[in-house]
């Protein structure tokens, strides 16, 4: 512990009666600081019940030791009037500023009229622009719902939603998710809806939070990434719309309501719910990945060796497998494809890194460069070297990226 240092507070603690002991051991430039270090078992039985305040800040406590003094000594003195030449200084005020009738409120009447004219100027070139910009926005919020409200309506056709009316409201507990649109216009499917399982009030639970998940899928990835190169060739495929194949029970589908406004109208409601597994519920993954398994247990035996290399090389909707040679190549993604049309599911993709194969199956204009670097579970595969890399080049090109947790984390994740 550091020694006392000689100041204003030693008039004050003479003043009251009060002598540290070892004084001039303590007080002096070559005073060398205390060794002796004192346990809080040991120190409570030093203590004494005198107590005094001193006007500097500090506090002197009697121990059977002698007096010692605690709290810390503020060293640096403030400076009013360095603080205000440094903000002078910063804000490249005048001297004359600081008796400036302006600065106290006080405007000379023209002064005033103009000021008065610029700010309601500015006021109506503010509303010009809110009226103009706020007509062109409902123009394209009214146009993006409409759409929106088309993807619930082809949902519907298709049985994946279904619409509730006033007598299938009655006498039943339920949820309503949470949902927004998402737009890319240069994909093939350019709105979306985006269901929020995890939306729920401050102090409340939300629906995933209720919902059993199973065991964590994620671990698996690991010893799926070892198996896919083990053989010679590697073969990803997945399941197009997988989890909207799987039906749920009609109990269950009250707790996947929505709602949605007809034409935009806020005044005109629709009230939705699901008829299909969806992503975005906790749950889903767990269902798809137990379907599954229950239809390629079922398999006849003729795909028995083809569902058990299926059955281990699949993540959720994904199929990330790895065969010996080009019969077994051929034989698996035939074969897997027959087997998930039994029970309804459209295995797609079947990519490989068999460059004549590749060859033979792809058009005369198509590149097969496109083909080289293929998504397989956050990683890039590229087909013509075979190996697998990090991309982590998803945005640090752009230096205004805003760097907060959530984008830490989503960087993160790529690694």
């Amino acid at each position: 512990m550091p020694t006392a240092i000689s100041g204003l507070w030693t008039k004050d603690i003479e003043k009251k009666g009060i002598f540290l002991s070892d004084k001039e051991a303590c007080l002096t430039d070559s005073a060398s600081s205390v060794h002796l270090l004192i346990g809080a078992d040991i120190a409570g039985k030093l203590f004494t019940i005198k107590i005094m305040n001193l006007s500097c800040g500090l506090v002197a406590l009697q121990t059977l030791l002698g007096w010692s003094l605690r709290r810390k000594l503020e060293n640096e003195v403030k400076n009013d009037s360095y603080m205000t030449v440094l903000s002078l200084h910063v804000n490249n005020k005048s001297i004359s500023d600081l008796w400036s009738l302006d600065t106290l409120g006080i405007l000379d009447t023209a002064d005033k009229q103009s000021q008065m004219e610029i700010e309601k100027e500015t006021e109506k070139l503010f509303l010009n622009s809110v009226k103009q910009n706020g007509y062109v926005d409902r123009i394209k919020i009214l146009v993006i719902l409409r759409d929106y409200e088309n993807v619930f309506e082809d949902s519907k056709k298709e049985g994946i939603v279904e619409e509730l009316n006033s007598e299938d409201l009655k006498d039943s507990k339920c949820h309503y998710l949470r949902h927004r649109p998402v737009i890319k216009d240069n994909s093939t499917t350019r709105i979306r809806p985006v269901f929020d399982g995890s939306a729920k009030f401050k102090g409340s639970s939300s629906l995933n939070d209720s919902l059993v998940t199973g065991p964590n899928l994620v671990e698996l990835i690991p010893s799926l990434i070892n198996r896919f190169r083990i053989g010679k060739y590697g073969v990803i495929a997945d399941i197009r719309k997988a989890f909207l194949q799987i039906r749920l029970n009609d109990s269950d589908k009250d707790y996947l309501r929505f709602l949605s406004w007809q034409d935009g109208d806020p005044n005109l409601v629709k009230i939705y719910r699901h008829c299909r597994a969806l992503f975005g519920i906790k749950s889903s993954p767990f269902l798809l990945r137990a379907t599954l398994n229950h239809l390629l247990d079922g398999t006849p035996d003729c795909y028995k060796m083809t569902a058990q290399h299926l059955q281990k090389s699949m993540y959720v909707n994904s199929c990330v497998a790895s065969v010996k040679n080009k019969a077994d190549l051929t034989k698996f993604i035939n074969e897997s494809r027959e087997i998930m049309a039994l029970g309804k599911f459209d295995l797609r993709g079947g990519q490989h890194n068999s460059f004549e194969s590749l060859r033979d199956n792809c058009n005369e204009s198509q590149d097969l460069t496109i083909l080289q670097d293929v998504a397989v579970l956050g990683l890039l595969w590229n087909i013509e070297r075979d190996t697998l890399k990090i991309d982590v080049r998803t945005g640090t090109q752009s230096e205004s990226v805003k760097v907060t947790e959530i984008y830490s984390l989503k960087m993160s994740q790529n690694i």
